[in-house]
């Protein structure tokens, strides 16, 4: 068996307690993390080994497709709890390719969650632990969208800090705060927080009014004891302006209710202007005709004819 780098592996054979295959590794992978079993999965990667044990629990997947599986072994299909009956509003029906961090955030624990990535933290590379954390499965959904949606916090906080991205959109057109439940202060509060840290000045200026923006445009080339004041106070500012994204979250929430309000307004409207054509006001009225006299001249013209 050779390394990922290339090189070859030592190896001195293998029987049912040290076998490195990987599908084998997997099976065990998965077992542990269903049946929860926190101390077996930290003993596991104490095992010699190890390389062999990260490389399969970053790359390994689990395609739970039913199309895929007789119906006799459907009953194997990871499924996700049944308390968050209302996942594929935001997240999808799919749960294909799933890898060992989402199969853990939908089978087990919080703390199991957090005992596989620190394990994972302890032995693998930044750059593989980025690419593990950000893989999408079934409808393009990332681990932090399933995270957010199941009430993870702790998780949410730790794959935030790995690089997971938060402004990922999914075949549903949701990020992760558009998972957030209404009125999760907390798991908001959360994301807006690592938003403001990771966006850039310039990304953050364009909501701000134009003379702050300018004064801390001017921060690059000026170096003024009162433009510092200025940049001083912007900078409070703009820690204290409501994150645009949270915004258009809570506006969106609203945004049925408010279009059906408009719309009966404007039946209402209609309905009056209806009642309006058809009944014509008491003083639009035309004077009535004097019937004595047209009486009279009528009674004249006969005379004389």
């Amino acid at each position: 068996m050779a390394r990922e780098t290339g090189g070859p592996a030592p190896h001195k054979g293998c029987n049912s307690s040290s076998c490195c295959s990987p599908a084998k590794l997997w099976r065990t992978i998965q077992t542990l993390i269903k049946d929860n079993n926190r101390k077996g999965l930290v003993d596991f990667f104490k095992d010699a080994r190890l390389e062999h044990i990260i490389r399969v629990a970053l790359t390994s997947r689990i395609s739970n497709d039913s199309s895929m599986l007789p119906p006799s072994q459907r009953h194997k299909l990871v499924k996700m709890p049944a308390d968050a009956a209302d996942s594929s509003r935001y997240l999808g029906k799919s749960l294909s390719d799933l890898n060992s961090l989402q199969l853990a955030l939908i089978s087990a624990s919080e703390p199991m969650v957090l005992t596989l990535l620190a394990q994972l933290r302890q032995h693998a590379t930044a750059p593989e632990l980025k690419h593990f954390v950000n893989h999408v499965y079934g409808q393009g959904n990332s681990s932090l969208h399933l995270a957010v949606f199941l009430k993870q916090y702790q998780v949410v906080k730790v794959l935030l800090e790995m690089g997971c991205k938060a402004d990922h959109v999914n075949a549903r057109n949701k990020n992760a705060l558009d998972c957030c439940y209404y009125g999760d202060q907390d798991m908001m509060d959360l994301l807006s927080s690592h938003n403001k840290k990771s966006e850039t000045v310039k990304t953050i200026m364009i909501p701000m009014t134009t003379c702050v923006a300018e004064a801390v445009a001017e921060t690059v080339a000026v170096a003024d004891p009162v433009v510092e004041i200025v940049v001083a106070e912007s900078r409070q500012l703009m820690d204290s302006l409501v994150d645009l994204k949270q915004l258009v979250s809570i506006l969106r929430y609203y945004q049925h209710n408010i279009n059906s309000v408009i719309i009966q307004q404007q039946q209402e409207q209609q309905k009056q202007q209806q009642f309006a054509a058809q009944y014509v006001s008491l003083a639009q009225l035309k004077k009535p005709p004097d019937i004595i006299s047209s009486y009279y001249s009528t009674s004249q013209q006969i005379a004389c004819c």
